[in-house]
């Protein structure tokens, strides 16, 4: 209760706007509603301040019992962590699968698409947090970041992805 508090009261200056970090949450809540409303992907960018403490605040939203209800994943990927796409994949089909994943990338792949194809048929939301997600940007590592956009288009997978970028250039 007291991160949540901490969190909540934190603002960051946007050009001549500040905005709540609850503001944020609120908005993400309404495009996860109408994404899985409609079975549709979607992803959204939250950009904020290393300091903010975004990242928490996001997992305990998406812990709330609007999303237990229904039968929510979450998934949370640290790119700063995370040295490579291939243990990206692992560290995500792990999280969202009832069994270990393999180190095979392409059978983590298989993984992921049955979960996400799972969350299509049973409307049950997987939400997949990417934290520091620059780091995937490089031009060696951008292979977990394209699979991800790739799996998107697919009509009969249904997953949200929000990226998390903390910046002083805010």
């Amino acid at each position: 209760k007291q991160l949540r508090a901490n969190v909540a009261s934190v603002s960051r200056e946007v050009g001549n706007k500040y905005v709540n970090v609850s503001n944020v949450t609120t908005s993400l809540g309404k495009i996860c509603d109408h994404s899985f409303a409609a079975k549709a992907s979607a992803s959204a960018i939250v950009v904020c301040k290393p300091e903010s403490g975004i990242l928490p605040y996001l997992i305990s939203f998406f812990g709330t019992p609007k999303f237990k209800e229904k039968n929510c994943k979450v998934a949370v990927i640290d790119g700063s962590v995370i040295e490579n796409d291939a243990q990206a994949v692992i560290a995500l089909a792990d999280q969202l699968m009832e069994r270990t994943a393999s180190s095979n990338f392409a059978l983590n792949t298989e993984l992921l698409e049955s979960s996400f194809r799972n969350s299509y048929r049973d409307t049950s939301p997987v939400i997949i947090l990417i934290n520091d997600v620059h780091s995937f940007a490089s031009k060696r590592r951008q292979i977990f970041l394209y699979l991800l956009l790739d799996l998107m288009q697919r009509k009969d997978l249904l997953f949200m992805v929000r990226f998390c970028v903390a910046t002083n250039d805010v």
